[in-house]
């Protein structure tokens, strides 16, 4: 996560956006405890199947980088 940041920072970004399957309880655990936010949500169809990511952001700031 550390090495994402750094490079994402160093691309001038500001924020980190992904999406995560809401059933992936473990990875949205993750992804909070790393300082994300649940600021959405995102449907998509993989064959027929109609899933849900949630998507989260985490600003690129200090304070946010000691989080993760």
């Amino acid at each position: 996560m550390q090495q994402a940041r750094a490079a994402a920072k160093e691309l001038g970004g500001r924020h980190l956006w992904l999406g995560v399957w809401e059933r992936n309880p473990r990875a949205v655990a993750f992804y909070v405890k790393s300082g994300f936010v649940k600021v959405g949500s995102h449907v998509f169809v993989v064959g027929s199947d109609r899933q849900t990511d949630w998507v989260f952001v985490s600003p690129l700031t200090k304070q946010m980088d000691s989080a993760a």
